[in-house]
């Protein structure tokens, strides 16, 4: 795969946003190996890839392509995890290369062992490997949305809530619903300011990647959580584009909005063909329909036909 690497077409007008979560954590289907993540740096830098800061990539959002190198990539990590900074951060250094790490203040000190620290943060924030922004504020990504115990995405639908005396068990209103979402956001922020003196929040990451168009229990929640968080934040990141299923009539569609940036989300299936292949796609343009097959496995090849000796 080196050659194909080295050989990676130029460009410049778009920008691929790739998505990690665990760098050498426990295996799941969002956990990305060491060696894995470090052949991906090593691909990047052959094929002469730069990374963008956050900053960077908000001109960009916003219409300014002036300031971008050539082949530019964002590389993203979502939800603070410990693993993925320890693993990625010497490897990162090394490459020279930079990254945006969208953590969530609540986990920090709720989740310690999952989630980076403070004072890792803090490191993160002053030196030059790193951007930190939000992800969320705090809780659980799922809650209860129903009386049979149904979750749904935190910031797609109403919660589900138990009675107390004189209060029988009932939906949120939608006023409850904007009151918990608009207080979790900026709860957020209020910590990333407390702990990280200057910090000025520029991006965010839809947590579950549902903002409602994946599913909700009211239509009024996706258009208020999408435009309310394209007034706070520069740049919304959303899941990955392979993502986008039929009949989501809320669903922004294609790679990139000004709104909206998909995102190309790493696992372990996600090996050196498959990353170049989608890169390749996306640079260029190939529809979406026609780069999932960049992840379908190979087809084996056809059993040659057994030679017949004549007597």
């Amino acid at each position: 795969m080196w050659r194909e690497w080295r050989s990676f077409p130029g460009y410049r007008d778009v920008v691929p946003v790739i998505m990690y979560h665990s760098i050498g954590g426990h295996p799941s289907y969002l956990t990305t190996s060491t060696t894995q993540f470090t052949e991906q740096m090593r691909a990047l830098k052959l094929g002469g890839f730069h990374t963008l800061t956050i900053q960077q990539y908000a001109a960009y959002v916003h219409g300014d392509l002036r300031g971008l190198p050539e082949r530019p990539i964002l590389l993203t990590f979502d939800d603070g995890r410990q693993d993925a900074y320890q693993a990625a951060n010497p490897i990162l250094a090394a490459d020279g290369f930079h990254a945006t790490e969208l953590a969530v203040p609540g986990w920090v000190v709720h989740n310690p062992g999952f989630s980076v620290s403070w004072a890792e943060l803090e490191q993160m924030y002053r030196g030059t490997t790193w951007d930190v922004e939000s992800h969320f504020g705090f809780g659980p990504e799922k809650v209860q949305v129903s009386k049979t115990g149904t979750t749904g995405a935190r910031f797609a639908y109403l919660q589900y809530l138990p009675g107390a005396p004189g209060h029988p068990a009932h939906l949120q209103t939608f006023a409850q619903f904007r009151e918990a979402f608009t207080g979790n956001e900026l709860w957020g922020i209020q910590q990333f300011r407390a702990h990280l003196p200057g910090f000025r929040p520029l991006a965010t990451a839809i947590p579950g990647s549902n903002y409602g168009q994946d599913g909700t229990n009211d239509p009024l929640i996706p258009r208020y959580v999408l435009t309310w968080l394209d007034r706070h934040f520069s740049v919304v990141f959303g899941g990955d584009y392979l993502d986008q299923g039929k009949g989501r009539m809320l669903q922004i569609a294609g790679r990139f909005s000004p709104r909206l940036s998909y995102r190309m989300s790493m696992g372990p299936k996600d090996t050196l063909q498959v990353f170049h292949c989608r890169l390749a796609d996306f640079v260029s343009g190939v529809p979406i329909a026609d780069e999932r097959r960049c992840s379908r496995p190979p087809h084996p090849p056809a059993p040659a036909a057994s030679a017949r000796r004549t007597p």
